[in-house]
Formats: C-alpha cells, sequence, structure tokens
C-alpha cells in the first residue's frame, strides 16, 4: 500500500471553487472523462449536500495493467458533502473498475480560508494498492499518474473557475445596462406590470 497527498491554495472564493467542482467536466485538461452520473442527492436537516455519482472515464490505463486485464473504460464511485455553514466541501472516490487488482481510494477537501475570503484551501490525499507481484513498483508508478493528474486538476479547476467569474461579470454588466424598472427588465412605469382589469 502506498499514501499519496499533495495541497493547494486557490486564490479564489470558496463559493466558485465549490461551484467549479460541479462544473469541472468536460474541460481541456482531463479529457478521459467521458460521462458523469447523478446516483442520489439529497439535502440534510443542517442544510449540507449530499451526492453520490458515477463518473466514466476513458483513462488510458497503465501498459502494464491494460496487458493484464485488457480494459479501456473504467468507472469511479464518488461521494461528496457540501456544507454551506463550514464552508467545507469533501470528496471521497474509489475506482469501481479492476478494484481486486488495483483499488485507489482518494479524498479531496475544499476549505475556505478563515482570514482571507478570497482564497480556498485545498487538501488532498490517495491510497493505492495493487494486488499483484511487485506491488512496491506498481503503487509508486500509480502514485506518480496521480500526481501529474492532480497537476492537469487544479490547471482544469482554474480554467472552469475564470469561466465562471467571466459568466458572472458579463451577466452584471448586461444587467446593469439594461432598463431598469418596477419589474426589473423593461423600462416601463410599474403600472404596465400589473394585470390589465378592463
Amino acid at each position: 500500500m502506498k499514501f499519496w497527498e499533495s495541497s493547494h491554495i486557490f486564490d479564489h472564493s470558496w463559493f466558485n471553487v465549490t461551484a467549479a467542482c460541479w462544473r469541472k467536466y468536460p474541460n481541456p485538461f482531463n479529457p478521459s472523462i467521458s460521462s458523469i452520473d447523478v446516483l442520489d442527492r439529497r439535502v440534510t436537516p443542517e442544510g449540507t449536500l449530499i451526492t453520490r455519482r458515477l463518473i466514466c472515464t476513458d483513462f488510458r490505463l497503465p501498459d502494464w495493467l491494460r496487458k493484464i486485464v485488457g480494459e479501456t473504460k473504467s468507472y469511479v464511485c464518488e461521494e461528496s458533502e457540501v456544507n454551506p455553514v463550514t464552508q467545507v466541501h469533501a470528496m471521497r472516490s474509489r475506482n469501481v473498475t479492476l478494484n481486486q487488482v488495483l483499488n485507489i481510494e482518494e479524498s479531496l477537501e475544499y476549505k475556505a480560508d478563515p482570514k482571507d475570503a478570497t482564497k480556498t484551501h485545498m487538501s488532498q490525499e490517495a491510497r493505492i494498492t495493487v494486488g499483484l507481484r511487485f506491488s512496491d513498483y506498481l503503487e509508486a508508478q500509480v502514485a506518480k499518474s496521480i500526481s501529474a493528474n492532480a497537476a492537469k486538476g487544479r490547471e482544469a479547476m482554474e480554467f472552469v473557475i475564470n469561466k465562471i467569474e467571466t459568466e458572472v461579470r458579463e451577466l452584471a454588466e448586461g444587467f446593469i445596462g439594461a432598463p431598469q424598472t418596477a419589474c426589473g427588465l423593461i423600462s416601463t412605469p410599474q403600472a404596465a406590470c400589473e394585470p390589465d382589469n378592463d
């Protein structure tokens, strides 16, 4: 078994980072994700959003593993909790495909900086277990691949966050530039928004 961990600070608010998590795929940095299905979603009485998703990826498996199993598609089960009160977004994932040969359990957490609302702390770790001979070497290779993909994942998050911020800015500029009314959209007196009783 091998452990891998990493951390990063995003120069964006926790709300924007969390929004980007739901819109992360598709993106040009992770083209291997082919589909995401929401299996379950609910809100607890305390207001925490709990979601379970199934992610399908066309990620090219390591050559040594592909020679053994011949798989091209793999599935990952992801569970997440978003707590808007504590401003913590926690995610856990594990591979469903080939888990008898290669088992990867990953956790990710996004926490708002308590002193700076424009920053979000991310911590990421993975536990890797290979059920084959030479497991130490193979687990190290998988950890190396996870590290490279994590860097791409951070680039993808920045890409999506910037896209969201641009959309919000353009929407705000369009709204501010539009004629304002009691209805909020067109330049007419409030009476024009009320039903005609004639």
